[in-house]
């Protein structure tokens, strides 16, 4: 967009514009004016709302810290049965130590299962975990998927019982 633009629109629009000034001395009339200030505001306009675009469409850039924390199944994705009981028998953590830390609960909320595994970061994409072990537990057997929004982020890990499963960090 921008080579183009710089290289056919930039002396298009200069040259309508001084067109238009010209124009409108010629004639000693208005309307090439407003025709010319309607044309800017419209650019202006557009460019503005472009840079919204562009703002807005960018995803979030993590650092080790922002992903040091809880997280929890978010039951947004699949709200209902099957999701709170994910949410009430799974959580991790991760550690300002590069680990990560599984915890399973049984249904009276007690924690049965802790699994903690080494982590690092896949280079060249910031804050994608890589769990450094061969689990043999369904929920991490897979590498986690991060996906990130403009403000927000989550991790997805593939579980052969429940297909994916969406956790997102917990606000503290």
């Amino acid at each position: 967009m921008g080579f183009g633009f710089n290289l056919i629109g930039l002396p298009l629009i200069v040259i309508l514009t001084l067109g238009l000034i010209v124009l409108a001395l010629f004639y000693r009339s208005w309307i090439p004016i407003l025709v010319l200030v309607v044309m800017w505001v419209f650019l202006i306009a557009g460019f503005a709302m472009l840079f919204i675009i562009l703002h807005y469409d960018t995803p979030i850039q993590l650092t080790r810290q922002d992903i040091i924390g809880e997280y929890r199944i978010d039951r947004n994705f699949y709200p209902g049965k099957n999701a709170q009981w994910q949410y009430d028998h799974y959580k991790y953590y991760i550690t300002d130590k590069d680990s990560i830390v599984f915890v399973v609960y049984n249904d009276d909320k007690s924690p049965s299962r802790f699994i903690k595994h080494k982590i690092s970061y896949v280079p060249g994409y910031k804050c994608r975990l890589k769990i450094n072990a061969d689990s043999t537990y369904h929920v991490i057997n897979d590498q986690p998927t991060l996906y990130r929004s403009h403000s927000r982020f989550y991790y997805v890990f593939k579980s052969v019982h429940y297909g994916n499963m969406y956790f997102r960090k917990v606000e503290n």
